[in-house]
């Protein structure tokens, strides 16, 4: 189902633009693992495809389930709920995160910790941040970034200024320059970088001297290291930037999409990341959607556009959001 817009109110049709659900919410996403998140009177709830609430509306926000629970926020407060929509880690924590390999960051009294999805605190909220586990690891910050294991063990003694979560089997570090250690903490990639990111389908994006580009798992440059900017891979792609305007390179560096589509202003986490074969792009001003040939599928007329996921990537048009599918047909009424 596609969530559907009618003026202001949400409801859900088929890809044939049918009706199934009634517009009569406030705001409507997509369905995931068999339940929906909408809003009605202020309030969020999970439905199900069948329209019948899940969960009641009394949430001030919730999320998406991942690995059987629910994160939700009633007054400041977060906790979680089952896949039967029953509050499961009442809503006692100033925060949380989603679970991640069984165990999910809490924030509590200003200190932070990990619990398990039986709401048992097992690493004491002790550090002033923490990452989400990644590969059995996760970064923790007390006076310095130092990595502990599921049972609050350091497996090996290694403090940055800044670290991230292990990808690809790296973990990017920074000592005022970015490198990358292993899981033995031993630096296989050498602190010299101005800035960097984590691993991605085998690459890394850094910054040097003054120039953005990739290295690979073993700290070579499989291509030279020129551009004025670079998005991650996706899919086999990476959007870079050559004199002011963006495009893509593949694998081998070949360049697979020209450069001449822009930045554009304000933040968006998908500019440049291809999935299910087609990326947002962005020229004078407005958001479209090209594949992996080049070619632009979906013009260039939204003034915001996600990735696609699903089949339905989310935009904004004459201030209103909407839903498109991959050959761009509208899901809403004016």
């Amino acid at each position: 189902m596609v969530p559907y817009r009618k003026n202001l109110m949400w409801g859900y049709s088929s890809f044939d633009k049918k009706i199934i659900i009634d517009c009569m919410y406030e705001e409507a996403y997509e369905f995931k693992k068999g339940v929906a998140k909408v809003k009605l009177n202020g309030k969020y709830a999970f439905i199900k495809e069948n329209g019948e609430q899940l969960t009641p509306f009394i949430y001030d926000e919730l999320w998406e389930y991942s690995e059987g629970l629910a994160r939700v926020e009633v007054k400041n407060k977060s906790g979680f709920i089952n896949e039967g929509g029953e509050l499961q880690i009442p809503y006692i924590y100033d925060d949380c995160c989603d679970f991640s390999e069984g165990l999910a960051c809490i924030s509590l009294n200003n200190k932070e910790g990990f619990m398990n999805n039986l709401g048992e605190i097992v690493i004491p909220c002790k550090y002033n941040l923490t990452a989400s586990f990644s590969e059995g690891l996760a970064c923790v910050y007390e006076t310095n970034w130092r990595f502990i294991d599921k049972s609050g063990n350091y497996p090996f003694f290694y403090g940055s200024d800044i670290a991230a979560s292990f990808s690809e089997g790296l973990a990017r570090v920074a000592h005022c320059k970015y490198g990358y250690v292993d899981k033995s903490g031993r630096e296989v990639i050498p602190t010299i970088y101005d800035w960097s990111e984590c691993f991605c389908e085998g690459f890394a994006s850094v910054k040097y001297n003054g120039k953005y580009g990739f290295l690979n798992k073993v700290g070579a440059e499989p291509f030279p290291i020129k551009y004025e900017g670079v998005v991650d891979f996706s899919e086999g792609f990476a959007g870079v930037e050559l004199n002011g305007k963006w495009g893509f390179i593949n694998y081998i560096g070949e360049q697979a999409v020209p450069c001449i589509y822009e930045w554009g202003t304000g933040i968006n986490i998908y500019k440049y990341k291809f999935c299910e074969g087609l990326a947002p792009v962005i020229l004078n001003g407005k958001y479209g959607f090209v594949n992996k040939m080049g070619e632009l599928i979906i013009p260039c007329l939204y003034e915001y556009g996600t990735i696609h996921s699903d089949g339905l990537a989310k935009v904004k048009l004459k201030d209103q959001w909407g839903y498109i599918d991959k050959e761009g047909n509208q899901y809403w009424e004016d």
